[in-house]
């Protein structure tokens, strides 16, 4: 709305006509349009007027109208030109609960503006620039004052509400910007995968995408069931690795990851870990070894009992095997060094042989390596258990070595089923 003022001080003034120009157009009486205020002589003189369009220039006329002698005159115009003021929704708010914005404006000149567009723009997530496409506007009727949305949490808004006219003419925007809190994680990592060997075990798993973590990262959150003496060495989040011990091999696990943020704990993402091959030997070891022969020894497989036993020895350089031993009814193997060097490191593989039509797959590993150079392991000659339920005394007698006797002796005691 537009407001004329002007003041006479002529009594013989009757009335006003009122001339509009549009940008500096043809001057086009507009007195039907105007609403003059009826004046008395000497006082202000007061003519609205509203205008069809925003975002345009006016200049008006105001021609004064006298009587005499029953006719009506016209006097000198005064001029004006007028900018109409751009004019914007006013008293915009934003008020945020968690993922939720509730967007308020009022206007007093509604009758300009049946339209307030909005724009809503997510500018970034945890301060890293984000290239986006410019928004879409949301297009809403003026006697609506307020409206809700759903948002991403943690994130960055920019807003900007407009008043629209008839003609689609957009006022000046109003802009602010907020940020939605953070929430719980809304997904639960993926890409879980993991190794075992022997009583160890890695886990892994793929990063859970910005966008979904809705929060500032703290740490993950990892589980692993049944955890009875299972001990988490090492967590490392940048690699996405969880590292165990003192795992039993023939036991399945279920692992669980989760993203923890400043909120809390997310969705945990699982995975069934099989126990190890039920037909794989267990607790496979070298026993004992001296310049002239080497003794293997384990227990039998969980599972069903096999026909034998096979087992290859080869250099660490190479796959071709020096030896390949088959053995039943026993657990262990004895052999010479024969076609073996002191010193050189060697790899022993076994395997339970199930059928005699299948070749067995190598599944039990070992690294070792013949004495040499002065240093001779003990030979076990002869072996008494004397035990109670709380102790055993062990018995062993040595055989001289060609270069130097031993200093020390070294036990490895362990459980057998």
């Amino acid at each position: 709305m537009i407001r004329l003022n002007t003041s006479s001080l002529d009594k013989k003034i009757s009335g006003f006509d009122v001339l509009v120009s549009v940008n500096g157009g043809k001057f086009e009486n507009m007195t039907q349009s105007v609403a003059l205020i009826k004046y008395e002589p000497s006082l202000e003189i007061v003519a609205i007027y509203s205008p069809p369009e925003l975002n345009e220039s006016y200049s008006f006329k105001m021609v004064p109208i006298f009587k005499y002698l029953n006719n009506q005159l016209r006097g000198v115009a005064s001029n004006a030109t007028v900018p109409v003021p751009v004019i914007c929704p006013l008293n915009v708010s934003a008020t945020v609960l968690n993922n939720q914005v509730t967007i308020s404006w009022a206007s007093t000149k509604l009758d300009l503006l049946p339209r307030v567009e909005i724009f809503l723009r997510p500018l970034s997530i945890d301060g890293f620039a984000t290239e986006l496409p410019e928004p879409s506007p949301i297009e809403i009727d003026s006697d609506f004052l307020n409206v809700t949305y759903t948002l991403n949490p943690w994130t960055l808004y920019s807003l900007s509400v407009f008043g629209v006219s008839e003609k689609r003419i957009r006022t000046e925007p109003f802009n602010l910007t907020f940020e939605t809190p953070p929430a719980l994680p809304s997904a639960a990592p993926t890409g879980l995968t993991y190794s075992r060997f022997s009583h160890f075990l890695n886990l892994t798993w793929d990063s859970l995408p910005l966008e979904k973590q809705n929060g500032p990262f703290i740490n993950y959150s990892v589980l692993l069931k049944p955890d009875t003496s299972v001990s988490l060495v090492d967590l490392d989040i940048k690699s996405h690795v969880a590292r165990f011990e003192n795992v039993d091999p023939y036991v399945p696990y279920t692992f669980q990851v989760a993203v923890v943020n400043s909120i809390g704990v997310g969705p945990y993402a699982s995975v069934i870990i099989a126990s190890e091959d039920l037909t794989r030997p267990r607790h496979f070891t070298l026993f004992g070894a001296t310049n002239d022969w080497v003794l293997f020894k384990w227990t039998s497989p969980s599972g069903p009992f096999p026909l034998g036993y096979e087992m290859s020895i080869h250099e660490k350089s190479s796959r071709k095997a020096i030896k390949i031993f088959f053995v039943e009814n026993q657990n262990f193997i004895e052999f010479s060094t024969e076609n073996l060097s002191s010193g050189l490191q060697y790899y022993a593989n076994l395997s339970a042989v199930y059928s005699d039509s299948r070749a067995p797959a190598f599944n039990n590993l070992i690294q070792f390596r013949l004495p040499g150079g002065g240093n001779p392991m003990l030979q076990l000659t002869a072996l008494n258990r004397l035990t109670t339920t709380t102790s055993a005394i062990i018995e062993w007698s040595r055989v001289a070595s060609k270069t130097a006797s031993p200093l020390s002796v070294r036990f490895d005691l362990f459980p057998l089923p």
